[in-house]
């Protein structure tokens, strides 16, 4: 087995790295305000959960829908004011909830974020795509996958202290603030930190193909595209529906207050911080994209089965940890969607544009699992059945990966 020389990463790439990560990891802090605060937000309203879930979902449609649009749109755009601008609009936007606006008008002003947020993670992918060599790929694709992570941990994190002092809506404060600004120096660097080499990292990516190790691709594109769109789609029902109603679930369920509740929650994505480390580590056992992330949903769909049994009991440190380690297993999922596949197809397909389709796809996911997650609540009584439901969706997967290797197998013999 011949040893290949580990290479450092070009200083280069460190500031385009960093500007990627802030801008993303304080973007994840603006759009999840509202899902970090529904908690606070359905007492001070007094609106029941599917009303409260379907502001969440009218972000998500638009999001989605404009992550598709921008993939095929992002390569003519100019991304140093497509990005900047699109923090800056999402400011703005999210400025009106810290005025407590009446709660009709939020859906509405929430939607419109979800369009402005769209643009930024195809503009962001595809600039990362065109100026980093292919060995700084790894460094990068561990960078973005905790700035997920670190944003939404450092917005739930506000939310529990200001729920605490009664002063929720200052979440939304602080994340404009911080959006606005990090918009204005993406809108002053960009030309200095960006130079796009896309001719060169494609040359590069033939050159260094037999010294960097890749993942593996099996089958068609076709087929390996519409599988990582399917977990694409159920990593966020999973992932973005236990983030928004843990808080409601830990609440209810075990009688705990609205501001521990949310405190609580914070180790969600404080574990999904350290889901890209372990996607590459995992990475290294196992080949192939669809069976990594084949593995991943079997063990969330193990934590999520042992969570049904224990939800009705007095153990709710229990059930918090299991939710814990299944935000580590859907952030790995969601690493693997949606910047380890798209980075590492850039010579077979736009990265823009297969970032934006499978992060689109996400948020079908998303948009679904705030008003279901909802109406199982309201319609069971109880949120044992959810555990049950999302037992049997992570387990689906990993069917459709077994079917897909088998195949697999069955062609190559033949």
């Amino acid at each position: 087995m011949k040893k290949t020389v580990k290479k450092s990463i070009d200083k280069k790439a460190i500031l385009p790295i960093f500007l990627c990560w802030i801008a993303y990891t304080i973007a994840y802090i603006g759009r999840y305000g509202y899902s970090a605060s529904i908690e606070p937000i359905k007492e001070f309203y007094n609106v029941s959960e599917t009303q409260a879930g379907l502001v969440g979902t009218m972000f998500f449609i638009s999001y989605g829908v404009g992550q598709v649009v921008n993939g095929l749109l992002c390569k003519r755009y100019n991304k140093r004011l497509v990005v900047s601008l699109a923090l800056i609009v999402s400011a703005l936007l999210t400025f009106t909830l810290f005025l407590k606006i009446p709660f009709e008008y939020i859906k509405y002003v929430w939607l419109l974020n979800g369009i402005a947020q769209s643009f930024l993670w195809t503009s962001i992918i595809n600039s990362v795509a065109c100026t980093l060599k292919t060995k700084d790929l790894p460094t990068a694709i561990i960078a973005l996958g905790t700035s997920v992570g670190i944003g939404t941990f450092t917005v739930y994190g506000l939310t529990a202290l200001f729920t605490y002092f009664n002063a929720f809506n200052y979440t939304f404060l602080i994340s404009s603030i911080l959006m606005a600004a990090v918009g204005a120096v993406w809108l002053v660097v960009y030309n200095k930190v960006f130079i796009c080499q896309i001719e060169e990292g494609k040359e590069e990516a033939k050159v260094e193909q037999k010294s960097i190790q890749k993942p593996s691709m099996q089958g068609s594109l076709t087929a390996l595209v519409l599988i990582l769109v399917l977990f694409a789609v159920v990593n966020n029902f999973v992932k973005d529906g236990l983030a928004t109603w843990a808080p409601s679930i830990l609440k209810e369920t075990f009688n705990l207050s609205s501001s521990f509740s949310i405190f609580l929650t914070v180790l969600l994505p404080l574990s999904a911080t350290f889901g890209a480390v372990f996607n590459t580590l995992v990475g290294k056992k196992i080949k192939s994209f669809i069976t990594q992330g084949a593995f991943w949903y079997l063990l969330s769909s193990v934590a999520m089965l042992i969570i049904a049994l224990f939800i009705n009991t007095s153990a709710w440190l229990i059930v918090l940890i299991l939710i814990s380690f299944n935000a580590l297993f859907m952030a790995s999922i969601n690493n693997l969607v949606t910047a380890i596949a798209p980075l590492y197809l850039r010579d077979k397909i736009n990265t823009g544009l297969l970032a934006g389709v499978i992060d689109g796809c996400c948020y079908v996911g998303s948009a679904l699992s705030l008003v279901c997650f909802a109406l199982v609540k309201e319609l069971s009584g109880t949120w044992a059945n959810l555990f049950i439901i999302l037992t049997v969706i992570c387990l689906v997967p990993v069917v459709i990966t077994l079917l897909y290797n088998l195949i697999q197998k069955l062609k190559t013999k033949k």
